[in-house]
């Protein structure tokens, strides 16, 4: 059964904007650091999730809080952060059609990988 028209434009716009990130990035490294940039970024999406966190522990819904949940949260940041430089430095050295196709190839090497 193939996918309706509405989904097949979400699924074209999803790519879109994935897509115009990248020349985003490389624009935005005219005016900062790698690490800047990156610290900019990961601190607007910190700041944007003040509200669910808000929202989330005044419901019935598990506190995002908990001292359980900062260990893994920590880690996953962390890769995150190292995984978001190492790209956002590549960026200096090639362009953005080539950091895209690099980072797109995690949709054929991660199944690979899982298999192994």
């Amino acid at each position: 059964m193939g996918l309706s028209m509405p989904a097949n434009l979400m699924l074209l716009a999803a790519a879109a904007i994935w897509g115009f990130g990248f020349v985003a990035q490389r624009l935005g490294m005219n005016f900062l650091e790698p690490f800047a940039f990156n610290g900019v970024r990961f601190l607007l999406g910190s700041l944007s999730l003040l509200p669910l966190i808000f929202w989330l522990s005044r419901g019935q819904a598990k506190d995002p809080t908990e001292r359980r949940c900062w260990p893994a949260g920590l880690l996953a940041g962390s890769v995150l952060f190292i995984a978001a430089s190492l790209q956002q430095v590549g960026l200096l050295y090639t362009s953005a059609a080539k950091a895209g196709f690099i980072t797109g190839l995690y949709l054929i090497l991660v199944p690979v990988l899982g298999l192994l």
